[in-house]
């Protein structure tokens, strides 16, 4: 906390903070006692400013006495303190919720001076226990885990029911997980982790009174920080093992846990574990095991048979037998308990028994399903045969013989195989649904997963594909409470599901696939805060199917609160936008790399005027073959009124030629000049970035141009040039390399108008400066030492925005590298004039860039709490689960004892 004083005078600067405040005024006796009651009263008037002098203004302001004052427009507070003749002070208290949280500062008022009024000065206020700038959470990851999903549960530790997923991966969009992750809805977080492959998840209460458990099969030997052998349970807080756990494996693989389920046998509920391994504990069991709390038990002599028996699953159905539930165990193995098994057994609690006719293969995964003709067993695997009755890959028991489902499944690659059943309904009843390794169902084609509704078989929307080894191997319905009830989740193998990238996890609903999270789920390129007359929204474009969970083909907006698409978006890669007013009002343009928007042929660049998106004449074109594209957007008043530019890589817009850059009065294309060309590589040239500048020179604003090019209007501009409306101009000696971002500022750091530029140039005019440089206009000047990258020798500055995180405005600088001003800094730093900060720990991960290309600031709520936005190709902030969009700023925690008085003001 702050205390300042100040002889009072009038600040110069009102108004620059808004927000809520609660001015106390409290008189004390000399020994410090609260007065309950004051004789007369002195008007007091102060200054409330924060810490950098700004005064604050539209606060509301009360003291205990219940009398009301409000911080006028110029900062400026005057209160009647109560006093009597005890009183030796008042004591006057300012508290705000704004900009990072509470913020609080106080003034004693340690003489009153018998006039009637008196000036007190300055009442500063700062950060009770300073603001932690931070990455926030809210924008979760869409990528998912990075490599294999072998389990899926759903189990509360006492926050709530989550999602847990396990297998072979590390990284849940781009966290640090090892192996297992839980996920909210939102995002992932590590419990822990593993030191081997994790094959099963199972919720289980053991009865010791502290509640249900999730128990951890595997291959492993550490979990969290316990040792546990293959086994491990976890309550919410801590990891546990079982009792030495389960150990030695057959003559081909080490021991390991395949299976887990919960079954009562009439002595009570136990678990039964399954998988590869002859010991549990201290006892010899041979594949198949049950704990029972405290400790291990075999069942009978376990199976056996075969060079490497294994337990792949569990399912527990009443057979008709007359022995009420009977758990049933699939695998590979010869024998249950000296009884002649193959593949499939049944275990009612004291002994085992074979099935009147079994399977020519492995049991992958069971499942019981009443289809309307009672309830039977259907189990899968890379069988072809049941009995006497072709199967493929898939088979019904009722509990007397075997039956087919239709023609099964089948792979054109090799041996089709089910991995996982799972039972779900997606609003049009119950269906059986099969994950695993295959083409087709049914003669459907249904990649690695299908839908059996008791008739047909039906492929869901393409299935998932991608990926070095694509397979389905978990599946479990679940809410996540995004409000779209109950979907499918499928785990396996793959890169995409259906037209979704979607990372080894997915969603299915009843007709589409989604993927998991609040973010994104490909890159993003560009984002901008533009009013289209609707309000501030916050528009992102990429190359994402999916934004918040909601289908968003590559555009969407936010609006502070939900996602939302705009129309049926585009047909490739959004890049650029602008709101522009071409006669009939307000609207969004986008610019990219497309051909459609709705379905209409647009060419790289189209209007949406809140219903549909609109051609531009015949949008933009290349009669070179060099390239398509519209890379940066930007309107301009060339002095005939305003105009709508565009540029990136093309040669025609509408029908005339533009050398990547041309301008739209809102009816039709005109050339700018001869445009842009790069002279030693032609096909290579491009556009990235449009600013509007006025250098100071007297001319009036100009529009600047930045990209790779050698000239502008045929006259030398090294990758960065101005337009004045009429002819081109270099912009002092230019760059060195390509430019990639501009940024305009008004006065920075009290230097005046700046353009400020981002790029992969090493140096700006005469002046070496490492990506990243200041025109004033009219000599280059660096940010001291610049940007750098240890692992490349080009790195970039991609995005440029001007912000004031609370602690002053300052310059953002985003794009491929790791070190600013000789301090690691990934992918992000701050410049304030003097020397460059990172960002917290910055971005990691991403899927092809791996980099920042855009930045935002998105308003908060009456001028508070702005907050930065950072776009591009990353997983996560912070270590913060953030796929492909960040934000960046403080958490708003209203203090406790004057939050409910101001609900109710």
């Amino acid at each position: 906390m702050t205390d300042s004083w100040f002889e009072f005078e009038k600040p110069d600067r009102p108004g620059l903070l808004a927000g809520m405040f609660l001015l106390g005024v409290l008189g004390v006796d000399a020994n410090g006692q609260a007065l309950a009651e004051a004789s007369d009263r002195v008007r007091v008037q102060a200054v409330v400013a924060d810490d950098f002098e700004r005064p604050v203004d539209g606060a509301a302001v009360i003291d205990r006495a219940e009398v009301e004052a409000v911080v006028g427009t110029d900062g400026i507070v005057s209160l009647d303190a109560p006093i009597d003749g005890g009183t030796e002070s008042v004591q006057l208290t300012a508290v705000r919720t704004g900009r990072g949280g509470n913020h609080s500062g106080q003034l004693e008022v340690e003489r009153l001076n018998g006039e009637q009024s008196q000036d007190e000065g300055r009442i500063t206020i700062a950060n009770d226990e300073g603001c932690d700038l931070q990455w926030l959470p809210g924008f979760g990851g869409t990528q998912g885990p990075d490599g294999h999903v072998s389990a899926l549960a759903v189990f509360d530790d006492g926050n709530g029911p989550a999602l847990y997923a396990a297998g072979s991966f590390q990284h849940a969009s781009g966290v640090p997980v090892n192996r297992i992750a839980r996920f909210d809805g939102d995002g992932w977080t590590p419990i822990g982790g593993t030191d081997g492959t994790v094959s099963s998840l199972q919720v289980f209460d053991d009865g010791s009174g502290d509640g249900p458990a999730l128990y951890v099969g595997g291959k492993f030997s550490t979990v969290g920080s316990a040792n546990a052998t293959n086994i491990a349970r976890w309550d919410g807080k801590d990891w546990s093992d079982l009792d030495g756990g389960v150990e030695g494996g057959s003559a081909v693989q080490s021991a390991q846990v395949v299976a887990m389920t919960v079954f009562d046998d009439g002595t009570g509920s136990d678990l039964y574990v399954g998988g590869i391994f002859e010991s549990a504990g201290e006892q010899t069991v041979n594949q198949v095991a049950r704990w029972d709390g405290n400790a291990w038990s075999a069942l009978g002599v376990g199976l056996n048979g075969g060079t490497n028996p294994f337990v792949s699953d569990f399912q527990v159905f009443d057979d008709g037998s007359g022995n009420d539930a009977i758990l049933y165990v699939g695998g590979s193995f010869q024998s249950a308990g000296g009884v002649d098994a193959d593949n499939i057994a049944r275990w009612n609690g004291s002994a085992w028994s074979a099935l009147t006719s079994e399977l020519n293969g492995a049991v992958r995964s069971m499942t019981t399903f009443d289809l309307g003709a009672g309830e039977a067993l259907y189990a899968t695997g890379p069988f072809t045969q049941a009995g006497s009755q072709t199967v493929n890959g898939i088979a019904r028991w009722d509990g007397a013989t075997w039956s087919a489902l239709g023609s099964g499944i089948d792979y054109e690659e090799g041996t089709a195989q089910g991995r996982e059943l799972q039972v779900f309904d997606d609003g049009s009843g119950p269906a059986l649904y099969v994950g695993g390794e295959f083409d087709s169902a049914g003669g459907v084609a249904s990649d690695r997963v299908a839908k059996w509704d008791g008739v047909s078989w039906s492929g869901l929307d393409g299935g998932v594909s991608d990926g070095s080894y694509q397979i389905v191997s978990a599946m479990l319905p679940y809410d996540d409470g995004s409000g779209h009830g109950e979907r499918l989740y499928v785990g396996g193998s793959f890169g995409q599901a259906g037209n979704a990238i979607a990372e080894n996890l997915a969603i299915w609903d009843d007709a589409s696939w989604w993927v998991p999270g609040q973010g994104f789920n490909h890159v993003v390129f560009d984002i901008s805060v533009l009013d289209d007359g609707s309000g501030p929204a916050l528009y992102s474009g990429g190359n994402f199917a999916f934004a918040g969970g909601i289908a968003a083909n590559r555009v969407a907006r936010w609006d502070g609160s939900y996602w939302q698409a705009l129309g049926e978006g585009m047909d490739g890669t959004v890049i650029a936008f602008e709101v522009f007013d071409d006669g009939n009002g307000p609207a969004l343009y986008a610019g990219g790399i497309f051909s459609e928007a709705d379905g209409e042929t647009v060419n790289a660049i189209a209007k949406w005027n809140g219903q549909q998106w609109t051609s531009l004449g015949d949008g933009v074109g290349d009669p070179y073959g060099f390239g398509l594209g519209v890379h940066a957007l930007q309107v301009f008043d060339d002095g005939d009124g305003p105009q709508l530019y565009a540029a990136g890589r093309f040669g025609q817009a509408g029908e005339i030629y533009a050398n990547n850059i041309a301008s739209w009065d809102g009816s039709e294309w005109h050339p700018v000049g001869t445009g842009v060309v790069f002279d030693a590589n032609p096909e290579h040239v491009f556009v990235e970035a449009l600013e509007v500048f006025d250098d100071g020179s007297g001319e009036g604003p100009a529009l600047y141009v930045a990209g790779q090019f050698s000239t502008a209007g045929g006259d030398d501009a090294s990758h960065i040039a101005r337009w004045d409306g009429s002819s081109w101009s270099e912009v002092g000696a230019g760059l060195s390399r390509a430019a990639r971002s501009l940024k305009v500022v008004d006065d920075a750091f009290g230097e005046g108008p700046s353009l400020f530029v981002g790029g992969n140039f090493t140096s700006a005019g005469p002046t070496p400066a490492n990506a990243v440089a200041r025109w004033d206009g009219s000599a280059w000047a660096s940010l001291g030492s610049g940007i750098e990258d240890d692992s490349q020798p080009l790195p970039g500055v991609f995005g440029l925005e001007w912000f004031d995180d609370g602690t002053g405005p300052a310059l953002y600088a985003a794009g491929d590298f790791d070190i600013a001003g000789g301090e690691v800094a990934n992918r992000i730093a701050r410049w304030d004039g003097a020397g460059w900060t990172p960002l917290g720990s910055g971005m990691s991960g991403g899927s092809i860039f791996q980099r920042v290309d855009s930045l935002a600031v998105f308003p908060g709520d009456s001028g508070e709490n702005d907050t930065l936005f950072a776009a591009g190709d990353f997983y996560a902030t912070g270590g913060i689960s953030a796929s492909y969009l960040g934000q960046w700023g403080c958490l708003v925690l209203p203090d406790a004892m004057f939050r409910d008085r101001f609900e109710s003001m």
